[in-house]
């Protein structure tokens, strides 16, 4: 039988030369559908009803509660081909299928209306949208306009493709919610993978996965939950973990995200050792106390990833503490616990479409997030991850950090300005916030969002701040000598000419972390990222955020009554309680419980690569 990619040659992704075969996430010779085919959409649709009536009709009908499509790199709706390769050599450079070139001019023609428009943004002479190209794989692999950045006052179309990239993936998506709400008349749930914005933005992943339309999803009626995983990057035994989206832009719009834990334990082969795989029955245990305390925390649904091949299942150790895993969850589910708690955690706001903003090989999203979250489970406070997107849905938060956020738009600026910066808010500000305004690059407008008088040096240099000021609330405490950095280069170098100078880049002596005080709020200044776990503790603790553990070493996850630590050292640790609970902390694996002192503190004891969880009651 001829399968449906042979029926339809001309509907599948190809290459810049035509191709359509490839190797596909290791499966050679493959070949794929292109999402932009609108016979391919039209009969998954309808294959997609048939699944439903054929289920319904069924036995087992009423037991089936949801659906949940998947398809693309992984079945993860990755875009094909976009993580082949590692972003080097071997990359695979789709979609140039003509489904794909008549699905962007279809897209350009919606948001331009007009020809006359398309010509004035992207500087062209086409005479009707049937002449605009895609750009080519030189155009997407070129160097940047200005740094890391695609300037859209010379590359509107590359920057149009990107975005398309990414709303062709959510609108198929949402074509599929569609059909189940409307076969089901809304009674069953709709989910699938997707919104990896913190995993699948750096240059081996590709700004061209598909991923960057998040809030397209998380805005429709249509999406009950999103599956994303643990995060690869710092995932392994001692490390934070932590999500591949922003999990708690989730809470907002109601919906669920389910964190798929796909950890390798150590009945995993030696061959999962990139995969961060535990070594031992002790390293698996902790690791897997950690990321379930961590979703418990953050309201994030944890599912258990590779069951079936007896990594976890194999072991009755393993799976004895996924049995307590569940009833915890059960006996919170009852005692409650308050999942947005601004009293106990920053806001940290990172973005999406800010990618489609950058080049591929650009490495800023890896540095300002990817690098950047850990440092917030090292603080001893709580994070609350956000997208851009949201700014307005989010309560109020003593204290916001901004990552990502190159393309704020004006309504965004302007919300920040009359809501954020007041009531003693503290706003921290990483590299260049608002450097995207409309259709053009303006580095002019990070002044105006910081409240700092920048200085911009158009150099790439090495990002790296040691602290000069010790006698601030921010910085006072902190050792001698001390700093931070990250890696590669950044540029342009934003220096700031005012506020009180914290750290200064030792290559060049000039200003790299400063702080002013507005009266009624505090603007803090960063032109790099990689800020410590230490500088941002004493931030947070100096902005009113409650902090629980002052061990930086360890990871600590918090709520406004549930406090994880996972430690790789152990040893004796004086933990503090919120003040709303003075009585006792119930360590929930052991049982045991510790009292709260009238100050809130609470010595325990912590064995070596462990995780422990704390209910204050």
């Amino acid at each position: 039988m001829r399968s449906w990619n042979d029926l339809h040659p001309t509907e599948l992704v190809s290459d810049e030369a035509g191709n359509t075969r490839f190797t596909l996430h290791f499966q050679p010779n493959t070949s794929a559908p292109s999402w932009a085919s609108k016979l391919w959409l039209d009969e998954q649709k309808e294959n997609m009803r048939r699944i439903i009536r054929h289920v319904d009709a069924s036995p087992y009908g009423s037991r089936v509660i949801g659906y949940m499509p998947v398809s693309g790199m992984g079945v993860e709706w990755l875009y094909w081909g976009s993580i082949d390769g590692g972003g080097g050599p071997g990359k695979l450079y789709l979609d140039y299928s003509e489904p794909f070139r008549n699905g962007f001019r279809e897209w350009v023609a919606r948001r331009y209306g007009s020809i006359a428009a398309v010509n004035a943004a992207y500087h062209a002479d086409y005479r009707d949208f049937a002449a605009i190209p895609l750009p080519s794989v030189a155009e997407r692999t070129a160097e940047a306009d200005y740094f890391g950045f695609i300037d859209p006052a010379r590359n509107q179309r590359l920057i149009d493709f990107r975005r398309y990239f990414s709303e062709l993936t959510a609108d198929v998506i949402l074509a599929l919610a569609r059909v189940v709400k409307e076969e089901t008349q809304g009674t069953k749930l709709f989910g699938t993978f997707y919104g990896y914005t913190h995993n699948t933005a750096d240059p081996g992943w590709g700004n061209e996965s598909g991923h960057f339309a998040l809030g397209r999803v998380l805005d429709s009626p249509d999406v009950d939950f999103l599956v994303h995983l643990t995060r690869y990057d710092n995932r392994a035994p001692g490390r934070e973990s932590g999500f591949m989206t922003p999990e708690s832009s989730f809470l907002l719009h109601n919906k669920v995200s389910v964190v798929q834990w796909d950890m390798r334990t150590h009945r995993a082969p030696a061959s999962e050792a990139p995969y961060s795989r535990c070594r031992n029955l002790q390293e698996s245990l902790a690791v897997l106390k950690r990321d379930f305390s961590n979703a418990l925390i953050s309201g994030v649904a944890f599912q258990y990833g590779y069951f079936g091949n007896a990594w976890e299942t194999g072991d009755t150790r393993i799976m004895e503490v996924m049995a307590r895993c569940r009833d915890i969850e059960n006996e919170t589910r009852v005692a409650g616990s308050r999942k947005l708690d601004p009293a106990t955690s920053v806001a940290v706001i990172t973005d999406d479409i800010s990618t489609w903003y950058t080049m591929q090989s650009s490495p800023l999203h890896q540095q300002l997030v990817n690098a950047q979250l850990p440092a917030f489970n090292r603080t001893g406070s709580g994070v609350d991850t956000f997208l851009a997107h949201d700014l307005e849905r989010l309560p109020e938060y003593s204290c916001y950090v901004f990552l990502n956020v190159f393309a704020l738009t004006p309504e965004q600026e302007q919300f920040i300005d009359r809501h954020l910066k007041r009531d003693g808010k503290t706003l921290v500000w990483i590299y260049a916030p608002g450097i995207i305004t409309g259709d053009r690059l303006d580095p002019a407008r990070v002044s105006r969002i910081t409240g700092f008088d920048l200085e911009v040096i158009d150099q790439a240099v090495v990002p790296k701040v040691v602290i000069t000021d010790h006698t601030h609330p921010f910085s006072r405490t902190l050792p001698a000598g001390s700093g931070y950095s990250s890696t590669g280069t950044i540029g342009p170098f934003f220096v700031p000419r005012d506020g009180t100078v914290l750290g200064i880049h030792p290559g060049s002596g000039k200003a790299a972390l400063a702080v002013r005080d507005f009266g009624s709020w505090r603007s803090v200044y960063s032109a790099f990222p990689g800020l410590s776990p230490e500088l941002l503790q004493r931030i947070l603790e100096a902005s009113g955020i409650h902090v629980a553990n002052r061990n930086t070493l360890d990871a600590t996850y918090l709520s406004d009554r549930l406090l994880a630590i996972h430690t790789a050292a152990g040893g004796k640790r004086i933990l503090r309680a919120p003040s709303a609970y003075r009585n006792r902390a119930v360590e929930l694996f052991t049982g045991r419980e510790y009292p709260i002192g009238p100050d809130g503190s609470f010595a325990v004891e912590l064995a070596p690569m462990s995780t422990s969880l704390y209910r204050m009651e």
